[in-house]
């Protein structure tokens, strides 16, 4: 008898693709100077160049392009997204909430997927901002034991890492905070890159030089939907 068949399924799904990049420019004054001088003035130019690349390629990893379509990991559509629940105070913001409500909110994601998944998936890595990380950090609790939001959340799950991504200041609904808890695992989310950053060959022009540098990228892919959870308004 034939064993049983594994097979996967996938959905075709159409992106658009965007491409990227920069020139650097430097005549042959320029390298003239900076031999004179010491200094690596091709190197540095290069180095600002993929700077930028690389900061707007962050940025549509995590929260996409609105002007080409393309989706992050924070806004696409096959993640779970929750709202923080309301404090004490009514106010779902860290800013006015308990050292416990906080907690609260960094544990949720591992409660409702634990719940959600049968306990098939499990995050291991959390994003936010700096800031919301700093209130974690310094919301204490009031038992006496020193204990922030934070530091007792690491003793209760010391295998999770935890990590500031700064466009999540503004990744909830209505530009509100939020965080990300998600396995980061290629089996379960991505990022297409179809052309990582690349340096074309230097052109010759007169008495200049101009060192092309492009990029593409087809935005977040969230393979298995209930693996990648939000927690907006915090």
């Amino acid at each position: 008898d034939d064993l049983p068949v594994t097979d996967v399924q996938g959905e075709k799904i159409v992106t658009d693709i965007k491409e990227f990049g920069g020139s650097v420019i430097y005549s042959i004054h320029d390298q003239e100077r900076a031999a004179t001088t010491g200094m690596p003035l091709i190197q540095r130019k290069m180095t600002a160049n993929r700077d930028i690349a690389e900061q707007k390629f962050d940025k549509i990893a995590w929260v996409g392009d609105a002007e080409s379509g393309l989706v992050g990991i924070a806004n696409h559509p096959n993640i779970t997204v929750d709202t923080a629940a309301a404090g004490a105070s009514t106010d779902t913001e860290w800013t006015g909430k308990t050292a416990a409500e906080i907690y609260a909110d960094l544990a949720r994601p591992f409660v409702d997927q634990a719940t959600d998944t049968n306990g098939i998936e499990r995050p291991d890595t959390i994003v936010l901002s700096s800031s919301r990380l700093e209130t974690a950090r310094t919301t204490f609790f009031g038992d006496n034991t020193g204990d922030s939001a934070f530091s007792r959340f690491k003793e209760s799950y010391p295998d999770v890492t935890v990590d500031t991504v700064e466009w999540m200041a503004t990744a909830g609904a209505g530009s509100t905070q939020a965080l990300l808890a998600y396995r980061n695992d290629s089996q379960k989310l991505g990022v297409e890159t179809p052309l990582p950053y690349m340096v074309m060959p230097p052109e010759p022009r007169n008495l200049a030089t101009v060192v092309n540098a492009r990029m593409r990228t087809a935005g977040a892919v969230v393979y298995f939907p209930l693996s990648v959870t939000k927690i907006q308004g915090i």
